[in-house]
């Protein structure tokens, strides 16, 4: 999951999750077990596990940290309900910071701000990059020209014999390429 939201995409599949309000309750509830005794930086990770989902949040006293250098950032430029970039004061890297959406803060009234998270407007999804070119694929059993897209399901009819087809790992792969998970920051106050 790349920013706080109420759907998740399976990064197998890509099929869409949902991931409800009282999901988001449970894994901010976890905060209430975290010793006040830990330190700054200091962190635990909670997990929200189902068969379809995988969640792992880190709670502590523990302010951003540049995903350029890993140098903690200085939040003393930050206002309340700021929206835009803070940077680093070691490398100059920026960091999208915005207040917490107002579904999340119907959840926990203590949530402030959302740092090193895209933001999508209400209701709109993130641009992702262009998806890559169709990519021809032989039925294995007429011989058929297939097209697989980034919009193809993973299993396809074969247009022409209409044998369910399993688009192999490689090609999958390929036009689904793995996101790299960057860590976000939620803010209480």
């Amino acid at each position: 999951m790349d920013r706080p939201s109420l759907e998740l995409e399976c990064m197998a599949c890509h099929a869409k999750l949902e991931l409800t309000p009282i999901d988001w309750q449970r894994l901010f509830d976890k905060r209430n077990f975290v010793k006040p005794e830990l330190s700054e930086g200091e962190t635990r990770a909670w997990s929200l596990r189902s068969s379809e989902l995988d969640v792992t949040m880190r709670f502590g006293p523990q302010p951003p940290l540049c995903a350029a250098c890993g140098a903690r950032m200085d939040l003393s430029t930050c206002k309340p309900e700021m929206e835009g970039n803070i940077f680093c004061g070691k490398c100059g890297a920026p960091m999208g910071t915005f207040p917490a959406p107002e579904w999340l803060r119907a959840v926990d009234k203590t949530v402030r701000q959302i740092f090193g998270a895209p933001r999508a407007p209400a209701g709109q999804r993130i641009a992702t990059a262009d998806a890559a070119k169709p990519v021809s694929f032989s039925c294995p059993d007429c011989g058929g020209h297939l097209k697989i897209t980034a919009e193809s399901p993973r299993v396809v009819a074969c247009s022409y014999c209409a044998a369910d087809l399993f688009v192999p790992d490689a090609l999958w792969r390929a036009i689904h390429p793995l996101k790299k998970r960057s860590p976000w920051y939620v803010a209480f106050g």
